[in-house]
């Protein structure tokens, strides 16, 4: 965004703030045409003053607005709102507020590859009684995962509502958690194109937008169904290798996880994987997601694992999705998703789990499920295949294949 520029000259009673900046800067108060402003200048790397005016220009919540940059010589002063003191002490639901607003302003930051070392002293109110936060003038991180509690920089978001809440009489682990609850909820239900649930019980009520209707509703995947075939017939994880195909927002992962297998997930959709890997790092759990389209050359370089699962996922591979379905999948033809099918196989060192609907079995050749574990073994290399169970909600068999 091109910056609109102040008329230095009409900056004026400006003061220092002693307890801001660093020695990369300086900061001021002033008054701008009757209105208190903050003024911060860069005083070795003049470079960063675009940096961070562009993250207040970006469109994130909870960020001070920006005014615009003032020109002295050769200085330049980025000019923003004053964001106020905060206060001595709050309620606990202005507390839970305050600490919602840190959670996701961080977290949409991170997303767009910006940091932003979360310390009292750059948090501040604004007119409207909300949380400002500033000072954005660090180099950008690109983290593997978002972690509130990161301390790399000190991007320690969790401690920093501890802290604030320490000092206003509340507890502020409860209030930390609560606002990450309400960081999940609300990612959650932006997701695009969701059908598992939340693995977690806490989240299982939380609703996800359709799709279809654009309105927020229950996912439409029980998985527990598809989970309780799977588990007899896979048997006990004792730290056998898994991958998920199509993992969505990683339900399958966590839950064979929680099984003993050590489990990973791959999915074409970025935000789905991001949403996954930040439920892992708040709650510990060693699990992977990977960001990739599944297609041949996938799976001439992807590694062996002991079980692959592929749910409701691989008929996106045989041929185009439709319009407005939220897939962007690009079809192989016939030929080619039997190679695929042939690598993808291969890569199964025991076992391997996998659904399609009807419409897809019969582009397969295959009139019912049994046929359906027939194409398995003929083009598979499997030993044997059989189905473990039909799903609930899809009505779609799974079959189980062996080698």
């Amino acid at each position: 965004m091109a910056s609109c520029e102040v008329l230095f000259g009409s900056l004026s009673d400006m003061e220092s703030l002693p307890e801001q900046g660093s020695d990369w800067s300086v900061v001021r108060v002033a008054t701008l045409n009757g209105r208190r402003v903050i003024v911060k200048e860069q005083t070795k790397e003049p470079g960063r003053l675009e940096r961070e005016w562009a993250v207040i220009n970006g469109g994130f919540p909870s960020v001070v607005e920006g005014i615009g940059i003032a020109k002295d010589g050769d200085r330049r002063l980025l000019v923003m709102e004053e964001a106020l003191p905060l206060p001595r002490q709050v309620s606990q639901e202005k507390a839970q507020e305050f600490a919602n607003d840190l959670m996701i302003v961080a977290r949409r930051l991170y997303l767009a590859g910006h940091t932003w070392v979360a310390r009292p002293k750059h948090v501040g109110i604004g007119t409207d009684g909300r949380i400002r936060i500033f000072d954005f003038n660090d180099d950008d991180v690109r983290r593997d995962v978002f972690l509130p509690e990161d301390e790399f920089l000190g991007l320690n978001v969790r401690r920093l509502i501890d802290d604030l809440c320490v000092g206003w009489g509340y507890d502020g682990k409860l209030v930390a958690q609560g606002a990450f609850d309400h960081l999940v909820e609300d990612e959650y239900r932006e997701l695009v194109n969701v059908h598992q649930p939340i693995c977690f019980s806490q989240y299982g009520h939380f609703m996800r937008r359709d799709l279809d209707t654009k309105k927020v509703a229950p996912a439409n995947r029980k998985c527990k169904d598809r989970l309780g075939m799977m588990l007899p017939f896979l048997g006990k994880g004792a730290g056998r290798t898994h991958l998920d195909i199509g993992c969505g927002v990683g339900w399958f992962v966590f839950q064979l996880e929680r099984e003993g297998f050590v489990s990973s997930g791959v999915e074409y959709d970025r935000e789905k994987v991001e949403f996954s890997k930040m439920l892992a790092g708040w709650y510990k759990h060693p699990v992977e997601f990977e960001t990739a389209s599944v297609d041949l050359d996938y799976a001439q370089s992807m590694p062996e694992y002991d079980v692959i699962t592929a749910l409701s996922v691989l008929h996106w591979c045989l041929y185009d999705s439709p319009s407005g379905s939220g897939q962007y999948s690009v079809g192989m033809g016939m030929d080619k998703f039997i190679q695929f099918f042939r690598l993808l196989c291969e890569k199964a060192r025991q076992a391997m789990v996998f659904e399609i609907p009807v419409h897809a079995m019969r582009k397969l050749g295959a009139s019912n499920a049994k046929e359906l574990g027939v194409f398995a073994v003929r083009h598979g290399g499997f030993r044997r295949a059989q189905v473990i169970g039909t799903s609930i909600d899809a009505k779609r068999p799974l079959i189980g294949c062996t080698k």
